[in-house]
C-alpha cells in the first residue's frame, strides 16, 4: 500500500510541475474589436506570463487594414508603449496611442519574444476608428 501511495504522490507531483510550465512562457490577452471615436485615445494591454524567467523582451505589432502582415510599433509622440510587473511571473504589457486618426484602425496584438527563438502573441484586437464628435 506505501508503494501505490508514493507512486501517487509521485505523479501528481509530476503533473504540478506539467501545469506550472504549461502556464510558464504564455501570453494572456482578449480576442476583441473595438470602436474608438476619431481623436479620442485607444488603450490595449496583454499580460506575459514568463515564470521570472529572464531574457524575453515583447512590444506590440499592427496590420492596417487591407493589407497583409504585421509590422513592429515604435513609441512616438502618440503611441506609448510600457509595462508593469505585476507578479514575481507575470508583466502586463501596455499600447496607449493618442489623437487616434482613421490610419489607426486595423489589427494590433502584443508579441513575445522568447529566448532560442520562440515568439507567442496575444489574441488580436480589431480596432475601428469611428467619426470624431
Amino acid at each position: 500500500m506505501k508503494r501505490a501511495y508514493r507512486c501517487s504522490l509521485t505523479f501528481l507531483a509530476l503533473l504540478c510541475m506539467i501545469k506550472v510550465c504549461e502556464l510558464c512562457s504564455s501570453v494572456k490577452a482578449s480576442r476583441a474589436t473595438k470602436f474608438v471615436a476619431e481623436g479620442s485615445r485607444l488603450q490595449l494591454s496583454c499580460e506575459v506570463l514568463h515564470c521570472g524567467l529572464p531574457g524575453w523582451t515583447g512590444g506590440w505589432v499592427f496590420q492596417e487594414l487591407d493589407r497583409a502582415g504585421f509590422t513592429s510599433l515604435t513609441p512616438s509622440k502618440r503611441i506609448e508603449m510600457s509595462n508593469y510587473t505585476s507578479t514575481a511571473n507575470g508583466t502586463h504589457l501596455f499600447l496607449r496611442i493618442h489623437n487616434l486618426n482613421q490610419t489607426d484602425a486595423g489589427a494590433y496584438k502584443c508579441l513575445i519574444y522568447w529566448p532560442d527563438s520562440v515568439t507567442s502573441s496575444g489574441h488580436v484586437t480589431y480596432v475601428n476608428v469611428t467619426a470624431g464628435a
